[in-house]
């Protein structure tokens, strides 16, 4: 396949995972398809995109960023899109209006796992000056390991033995986090309590999240929701620049207006019947 250069605008990876499941003729079960099982074909070329842009925000020189959730169809394109999340509306319409651009073989993949088959794909749109923002559409991201700092670190951390002590902090990805349907229940849980809350938590020799401490002033039903999403997490021996998990504490974040629009579009994620 002919490689994209996007030199200003750009399409970030295809995220999605199968999940087992049986189609039903009127209304087939819905699965998750990883990226490596689908042999892509296109994607939205530069002048897909500059077409597509926002000419509001190409005005002012401003980003964006917006998350699909898609169907696949047997004759190898993307149908029936809706927006998970979006950095402002007008780029999550963008990012629909392009969707069309996406293809991959169909005859690569198995008609049974074609049929009900959900594709998740992250659009990055890029100008030449400003990085896309992140959109916090998965609970637990961003997600950082925080170590006490020998010089002046990034943040203040006190400690009731250190009241001035400064730490870093470390971009940390996780060995294993949750998909986006198993945290609908706790997300929906929550209808109160501050847009965005989070935990410190330390990591146990089985890199299993211990001793959590809530953050953000959040609500009794917020601090219940995090405690059920905090053990789903697993975290890696090391942050992203190496530095061991076991010299500090993880922080992670849940911004729950986003997390809730996200659970509740998707289609693997339905609400619960009455």
């Amino acid at each position: 396949m002919r490689p994209i250069r996007l030199p200003a605008i750009a399409v970030v990876g295809l995220s999605c995972a199968l999940l087992a499941g049986a189609a039903h003729a009127q209304a087939p079960a819905y699965h998750r398809v990883e990226s490596k099982d689908l042999a892509w074909t296109r994607k939205p070329e530069a002048a897909d995109m500059t077409l597509a842009y926002p000419p509001a925000a190409m005005s002012k020189d401003r980003s964006g960023a917006a998350v699909l959730e898609c169907l696949l169809t047997p004759k190898g394109g993307v149908d029936a899109c809706v927006v998970l999340a979006e950095s402002e509306p007008d780029f999550g319409q963008a990012s629909l209006k392009i969707a069309r651009k996406f293809g991959f073989d169909a005859s690569k993949t198995p008609p049974e796992i074609l049929a009900g088959a959900v594709v998740v794909i992250p659009i990055s749109w890029l100008t030449p000056s400003a990085g896309a923002p992140t959109l916090d559409y998965v609970a637990g991201r961003p997600a950082y390991l925080i170590t006490p700092a020998k010089a002046r670190g990034k943040i203040a951390c006190a400690t009731k033995a250190a009241a001035d002590q400064r730490c870093d902090l470390h971009a940390l990805s996780w060995e294993r986090q949750p998909e986006l349907e198993e945290t609908a229940s706790a997300v929906r849980s929550v209808n109160d309590g501050p847009a965005v809350t989070g935990l410190l938590c330390s990591v146990r020799a089985d890199r299993q999240l211990d001793g959590c401490e809530p953050m953000g002033a959040p609500t009794d039903s917020q601090v219940t929701a995090m405690d059920q999403l905090a053990a789903m997490f697993t975290a890696k021996a090391e942050a992203d620049d190496r530095t061991p998990v076991a010299e500090g504490r993880v922080m992670l974040r849940f911004n729950w207006p986003t997390l809730r629009r996200a659970v509740d579009a998707s289609r693997l994620s339905p609400p619960p019947k009455p």
